[in-house]
């Protein structure tokens, strides 16, 4: 029989600037849209900022243990 153990591996945290602008119209442009983009990737693993990010996510790796 065999259970499983999972190890947090990674932790991002998504949409930490994208609320900042209430203008959802600029939100549609390609002028806004990619900077922000590049903002967002360059501070998604930043752990100083994950507490504010808007949306968390968390990377398991699942690995099997035997049971005798």
């Amino acid at each position: 029989m065999a259970n499983y153990k999972l190890k947090l591996q990674e932790k991002f945290g998504i949409r930490h600037f994208y609320g900042i602008s209430q203008n959802a119209e600029i939100k549609e442009t390609d002028n806004w849209y990619q900077p922000m983009l590049k903002l967002e990737q360059k501070v998604a693993k930043d752990q100083t900022l994950y507490p504010v990010a808007r949306l968390h996510h968390l990377i398991f790796k699942k690995t099997k243990e035997n049971l005798l």
